[in-house]
């Protein structure tokens, strides 16, 4: 493109924006033969050589990079001082003996160059940006910087960062128990700037870690503020130091229970409700939150006190004793939360909460679905979170709860016979005011079932789980009978008029549930196997309607 079409596509710009016109001058600084006149009248319209185009450069950016020294005497000419061009050749070029190349080239178009000089930290810039060199030092004094010029410097920031992967030297001690003295005078001298100073999270991840190198799903993405490292860390000294905690229910203790931190707990709940859910942990309380805890390899401190097992353990110990237990959310309880997150979770949980000498146990762990029907733990599994059984873990918690638990069997709708009413397939454990009701509906349907006229109640054999952590029953395995044979109306020494079957059958006169998980003493042939290796599908045939 000739200089004539070049300042024909310049005139069509001179009246547009400013935009327009950096455009315009950044591609004629960029081209291999610019043209000075056409740069010169751009710069008539007081285009700053800071200006950045639209690939991200300033347009003396890119006159150094290109090295054309008419340009870079142009640009210079119109700048606003030699502290500016100074100060753009020290962040440009990233080698001294190019800003010497540069440096010649700019001072000689702002003469007398000592009467521009108005930054006194020229030196110091020069001397820090290049402290191996002292060729651009003699240069400067040559131009007239005074060398006696006095200025308050630092060697380094209060923080005391490390250069490249900006490390602290207050991060380093919260990485050590020990070195908390040092941290405590760190922050005596720079108390609000170590408070707010943060630390990238890849930087965190290696150097809390033991191993080489961290895992890509064990690297802290985020950056952290230096109060949420040493809680990563589990240092307990280091975040009192930092004034961690101060501010009540900000999250600390959800935190601290999803990392397993008993030391953190205990301390905070002194002025953290363990009642508060956030919904930063998806409206969830501690204790809930404390269900999904994992072992954390950047937890350094926290993994050289104790286990991580202990640890969860005593997390969930000390958060249930100020736990209120009638909390729900989406009307499951904590028991259910900690059901979710699978049988690691749950044995430490009902360890926890004492489940098994707590007596009001099976109507407080009970879970209701947006039909009204009410399942205990073992139900819940069963029919709702696991209908197909396609999880391994779902026959050993159904173990635990009731064997660890003790937590019986129940599954009904607490509504009393009705027109339209009915209890669901698989029924039990209703409670006794409700078993009277239902007794006579129940025993028709138990009277068709003994008559043939309704099929036999299904079996399901149970994948066997030979080990269950903390059962004093898994030494003892029960022995299994085997499956009672129903016998037929048929086969009955009575008369098909007159049946064996008792049509109105007497009611205990105790009070109290009988011993069985069934709700009516049924006769012999009804009896269920009550070992934890069998699952119940259908107790009756039902459902029973009113």
């Amino acid at each position: 493109m000739g200089d004539a079409s070049r300042r024909g596509k310049a005139a069509d710009v001179f009246a547009g924006t400013s935009e327009d016109r950096i455009e315009v001058l950044a591609r004629e600084v960029r081209s291999e033969s610019p043209s000075l006149q056409l740069i010169r009248n751009m710069l008539r319209y007081k285009i700053p050589i800071e200006a950045v185009s639209s690939d991200g450069q300033t347009i003396f950016e890119i006159a150094l990079q290109r090295g054309n020294a008419d340009v870079i005497r142009l640009l210079c000419e119109a700048s606003e001082g030699v502290d500016n061009i100074i100060r753009a050749l020290f962040r440009y070029l990233p080698r001294e003996k190019q800003v010497l190349k540069c440096l010649p080239i700019c001072m000689a178009t702002l003469a007398p160059t000592a009467a521009h000089i108005i930054d006194p930290a020229v030196l110091y810039k020069a001397l820090s940006t290049f402290p191996e060199g002292d060729r651009l030092v003699n240069k400067l004094l040559d131009y007239g910087v005074p060398a006696g010029t006095r200025v308050e410097w630092r060697l380094s920031d209060p923080l005391y960062h490390t250069h490249k992967s900006r490390v602290s030297a207050a991060f380093v001690c919260t990485l050590d128990p020990g070195r908390t003295p040092v941290l405590v005078a760190l922050m005596k001298q720079h108390g609000r700037a170590i408070t707010v100073s943060t630390i990238p999270g890849r930087s965190f991840s290696w150097l809390a870690q033991d191993c080489r190198e961290p895992r890509r799903a064990d690297i802290v993405q985020q950056d952290l503020s230096l109060v949420n490292a040493a809680l990563y860390l589990g240092n307990l000294d280091a975040f009192r130091a930092l004034r961690g905690g101060d501010v009540a229910n900000d999250g600390s203790l959800h935190t601290a229970a999803m990392l397993a931190l008993p030391n953190f707990v205990q301390w905070l709940m002194k002025r953290h409700s363990a009642n508060h859910a956030l919904d930063e942990f998806d409206g969830l309380i501690p204790l809930a939150v404390a269900c999904r805890a994992q072992t954390r390899p950047w937890c350094k401190v926290a993994n050289a006190e104790d286990s991580f097992e202990n640890r969860w353990y005593r997390s969930m110990e000390l958060l249930a004793r100020q736990t209120d237990l009638s909390w729900r959310h989406r009307r499951k309880t904590v028991l259910h939360f900690a059901i979710d997150n699978g049988s690691q979770a749950l044995v430490v949980m009902l360890d926890a909460l004492d489940v098994a000498g707590d007596a009001e146990r099976d109507e407080r762990y009970t879970y209701t679905d947006r039909e009204g029907i009410v399942y205990s733990p073992s139900r819940y599994i069963r029919y709702v979170l696991d209908p197909e059984n396609e999880n391994s873990d779902s026959d050993r918690m159904i173990q635990m709860l009731r064997r660890v638990g003790k937590l019986n069997d129940r599954m009904y709708r607490p509504q009393e016979p009705g027109p339209g009413v009915e209890q669901p397939v698989s029924c039990c454990g209703l409670p006794r005011e409700l078993e009277v009701k239902w007794a006579p509906i129940l025993y028709r349907h138990v009277e068709a079932f003994a008559r043939g006229a309704l099929p036999a109640p299904g079996f399901d054999r149970v994948s066997e789980c030979p080990e269950v952590s903390r059962c004093p029953e898994t030494s003892k395995r029960p022995e299994i009978p085997k499956r009672p044979e129903v016998p037929r109306f048929s086969e009955s020494p009575e008369s098909p008029e007159s049946p064996w079957f008792p049509e109105s059958p007497e009611f205990p006169e105790s009070p109290e549930f009988p011993e069985s998980p069934e709700f009516l003493e049924f006769p012999e042939f009804l009896e269920f196997p009550r070992f934890p290796e069998f699952r119940v599908f259908s107790e009756f045939p039902g459902p029973y309607r009113y």
